[in-house]
Parts: structure tokens; C-alpha cells; sequence
């Protein structure tokens, strides 16, 4: 690849020396080669700043810089102080990148006016890697030269390392790290606010690891007090940004969300010490009177249910509802009752407001699965499993249909499905109260489209109530079919796309 502009790495490293190596080998296989590696030994007392050293000695893109122990937000400070690039990335050490990340980034930022550039990533999810559900819809589509108020859906991506920065951007604004846990959420937060424009990529960009040993990371340590602590008190100042600098549409879709990140630590309750509890109630009170009724009306029912609970400080009833949503001989927990769709839980908590636990629109989520794709002719055979999630058993059969999306055109046509009982074998784990899976089966002929390239979504009806989306999982995790006249490919993200082949 000719030269390009030169992207400054900075991967901070502290009692890494299990994983720094596949890390730092990940880096320097990347086919854009015009790197500027900065690993900040953090005052490693393991292995890992000898095996530093000896990549540095190997490639001279690679450069250590040493300090005395200060944290991930000074080690990467520092770093970035140390750098020279027009752009800018930043890589945890225990975490790897598929071969093209930079050559992706590097190319759109080259090709756009945007001050960053954001990637999918993938989350290592029992044993394997794989697209967190709630950034698929992110990352769909290639989106350049956005801005918060065209996608503020982008709002909750505050990962510092699955981006790429303009240096001009990063100091102008300025941005940087600051000291505890949960050092990315306020400087990407920041960024997202301030950006004139930025690009949003379907590419998978970042291999995020989960580790298995004592050495856990910052975010697998949620049992902790000094953990949960941090995590209050970074959503706090988040809001404080988000309050002083996003417009009142982005505002709103940030307090509708922002408890999101509060489920793990709600689930700890019951194990967790006098003290984890009473942070965790202060934090969820602070933050719950930050947000109006019609904000928290719309967060999801089950979360609503326990910060409710939590900001007044009734540890007892959280545990007993954790207890009925964690228990398979329980009847459905969703329910319709005198017209309203509800969850129910007064049957262990007393007083709980009727408007509390009516369901709203974001309870309800898709689950589609692709089976399989065949070709028969100029038609594309497509079996899977769909299933809303969030919606009481209506007591009726969905109705399932495949849309045809023309993001060029702007165009969508619905292919009815038929339903296929033998596929529902194939179907995701089914949640308490959740409808009964539908498979289905669906021909569509890509003749009538010419050589546009068709993303798919899955369409399902169940009395009225429409839910899409695309699909959201298949084994193996991708995969390309080229059967002439017919071209077919899966990713996580982007789901199936269609295409002719000539």
C-alpha cells in the first residue's frame, strides 16, 4: 500500500503479559503498515515489559514509553503525548484487530471531511466473538459525514477503541482521559457532542476480549464497591456533558437510555455488601431525579422496575424481583390485562405504580435467525426463526415477511414468508413469557432488482404489532455464497445481503 497519513497507536500496558503479545502481533499485521505504535508501560511488574521491549527491538514502529503506575486515563494521556500521527487510535492491551481495521478507518477518514471514524466491534461471548445485539442497529449501514443530531442512536458507543481520530480534533477540542474506572464514557461522550461530522462504519474494526483469570478487567468487575462507585459517579458526569452540550432531542434519548449500562450491577444486589448497596442506591437515586416521568416511562419495563426500587432504597423487593425474572417455573411475567400490556410483579412487591410496569415499545425486541440460504434459478430461498421478545403470548400465529431494502433507492418491498414449524428447532433462547418462535420460509426472486445490492430485514406481525430488523444470528458467524445468478452474504451488523451476479 502507497504511503499514507500516519496513525499514532497508543496501547497502554499494565500485568498484561498473557495477551500484550497476540495484541501487539494483531497491530503490526494490519495491512495499512504507516503506524506509529506507542505501548505506555504502565509500571508492569509481570512479564509484560519485557516482551514489550523485545517487540520494540523487532519493529521500529513500535516505541515504549515507561511510567510509575497512574492508570489506563494517564497511560493513554501520556501516549498521546508521545505520538506524532495525523491520526489517531487507541487499543487496550489484552484485545486484538482484525487485519484491515486501519486500512478501513484510514481510507473513510482520508475519503471524508469528518473529525473520527467509529467501527462495529466484536465482544469474545462465550468462547467465541461476536456483535453485542444493541450495536447491530448502529452499525447497519456506512453512514459519512453524520452528526449527533442525524444519529444520536450513536449516544451510548462511548469506546474510545473502536475509533479513529483526527490529532487536529482531538487537541482543538481537547480531549483526554481522566483518572478512575470507566475512562472512556466523558472524553467519547465529548467527542460525539462536538464533532462537526463523523463516519459510522458496519465493519468489524476491534476484537474485544473477556478474560477468564484473576486479572479481570475494569468492566468484569462489576461485584465491586469501588467498581459500582465509579460507574455512578462517571453516569453522572456523562450527564453533565450530555446536559451542557446535546440538543433537547439527544438530551431525551440519552436519559432513556442511560440506565442501560446499570443491569449487571442491579443483578449483584443479592451478593453484594451493605456498602455495594448503598452506592449503588445513592447513584440510581441521583440519577433517576435527573430524568422526567415521560424519559423513564420509556425505559425498558424489567430495568425500570429495579432502579425504581433502588432509588428508594428497597433492597428486599429488588432481590425478590430479581428472584421471580431469574426463576423458569415462574408463569409469564408478561401479561395483557384490561387492554394494557403489563409485567407482572405484585405478586411479591407491594405498591408499585400500574404505570410502572406497562409496557412500552422498547420492551419489545427481534430475535431472527438465518437457517439457510439456498438458489433455485433467479429466487433465493431463505429459512430462519423469528421471535419478538417483550410482548405477552397473544395467543395467535405471526405473520413473518422478508423485506427487500434499496438503500440506494430508498426503497423496500415485503416478501411474504410461509410458515415452517420444522425450523422453530433452530429458534434462540426462549426468555419466561416470551411468543412462541415462528419459523418460516421465504422465496425471493432478485431478478426484478438488476444489480443493486438488497439488505434484508425480517418483518413480524403478531395482531397488529409490527416489529423489523434485521437478522441477528447464524452459525457459522459469516458467510458468502456465490451461486450465479445469485450472490448472497451474512456479517453481524449489516445481516443478509442479496445481489445478482453477471
Amino acid at each position: 500500500m502507497p504511503s499514507g497519513p500516519l496513525v499514532s497507536v497508543i496501547i497502554p500496558v499494565y500485568q498484561v503479559e498473557r495477551y500484550v503479545a497476540e495484541c501487539l502481533d494483531s497491530v503490526l499485521a494490519q495491512t495499512y503498515t504507516d503506524l506509529e505504535i506507542v505501548v505506555v508501560d504502565d509500571g508492569s511488574t509481570d512479564g509484560s515489559a519485557d516482551i514489550v521491549a523485545e517487540y520494540a527491538e523487532r519493529d521500529q514502529r513500535v516505541r515504549v514509553v515507561r511510567q510509575a503506575n497512574a492508570g489506563l486515563g494517564a497511560a493513554r494521556n501520556a501516549g498521546v503525548r508521545h505520538s506524532h500521527g495525523e491520526f489517531l487510535a487507541f487499543l487496550d492491551s489484552d484485545d486484538t484487530l482484525p487485519p484491515d481495521s486501519y486500512a478501513v478507518m484510514v481510507d473513510t477518514l482520508v475519503g471524508s471531511v469528518s473529525d473520527f471514524v467509529v467501527g462495529a466491534m466484536t465482544k469474545q461471548i462465550d468462547g467465541a466473538y461476536r456483535l453485542p445485539g444493541w450495536l447491530v442497529p448502529l452499525h447497519r449501514t456506512r453512514r459519512i459525514g453524520v452528526r449527533i443530531d442525524d444519529a444520536p442512536e450513536m449516544l451510548p458507543d462511548i469506546f474510545a477503541w473502536n475509533k479513529m481520530f483526527r490529532r487536529s480534533f482531538w487537541d482543538a477540542v481537547p480531549l483526554a482521559f481522566p483518572k478512575g474506572s470507566y475512562e472512556d464514557h466523558v472524553p467519547m461522550t465529548t467527542a460525539l457532542l462536538s464533532a462537526h461530522a463523523f463516519d459510522v462504519l458496519p465493519d468489524v474494526v476491534y476484537r474485544w476480549r473477556t478474560r477468564d483469570d484473576d486479572s479481570r478487567s475494569i468492566t468484569q468487575r462489576k461485584h465491586e464497591v469501588a467498581n459500582v462507585t465509579d460507574a455512578v459517579a462517571i453516569k453522572q458526569a456523562v450527564c453533565e456533558v450530555v446536559d451542557a452540550r446535546a440538543s433537547p432531542e439527544v438530551r431525551r434519548l440519552w436519559h432513556r437510555t442511560m440506565f442501560n449500562d446499570l443491569r449487571p450491577y442491579l443483578h449483584e444486589v443479592p451478593s453484594g455488601s451493605e456498602a455495594y448497596w448503598h452506592a449503588l442506591h445513592h447513584g440510581v437515586a441521583g440519577l433517576l431525579a435527573r430524568v422526567d416521568a415521560d424519559d423513564f416511562a420509556a425505559v425498558e419495563t424489567r430495568l425500570r422496575v429495579l432502579c425504581w426500587l433502588t432509588a428508594r432504597g428497597r433492597r428486599a423487593d429488588v432481590e425478590r424481583v430479581l428472584a421471580r425474572f431469574g426463576d423458569p417455573a415462574t408463569p409469564s411475567l408478561l401479561q395483557r390485562i384490561d387492554d394494557r400490556d403489563v409485567l407482572v410483579v405484585d405478586d411479591v412487591v407491594d405498591g408499585i405504580p400500574a404505570d410502572l410496569v406497562k409496557l412500552s415499545p422498547t420492551d419489545r425486541n427481534l430475535r431472527a435467525r438465518l437457517v439457510s440460504v439456498t438458489v433455485d434459478g433467479s429466487q433465493v430461498i431463505i429459512r430462519g426463526v423469528a421471535q419478538v421478545i417483550g410482548l405477552p403470548d397473544r395467543g395467535v400465529e405471526p405473520t413473518v415477511a422478508v423485506r427487500l431494502v434499496d438503500p440506494t433507492a430508498g426503497s423496500e418491498h415485503d416478501v411474504a414468508a410461509e410458515p415452517a414449524p420444522a425450523l422453530e428447532k433452530h429458534r434462540p433462547p426462549r426468555p419466561n413469557g416470551a411468543p412462541t418462535p415462528a419459523g418460516f420460509t421465504a422465496r425471493v426472486d432478485v431478478s426484478a432488482w438488476g444489480t443493486r445490492v438488497l439488505r434484508t430485514e425480517v418483518v413480524v406481525d403478531i395482531a397488529g404489532i409490527v416489529v423489523s430488523g434485521p437478522f441477528t444470528g447464524r452459525q457459522p458467524d459469516a458467510f458468502t455464497l456465490v451461486e450465479p445468478p445469485v450472490h448472497a452474504s451474512w456479517h453481524p451488523g449489516p445481516g443478509l445481503a442479496l445481489a445478482l451476479v453477471h
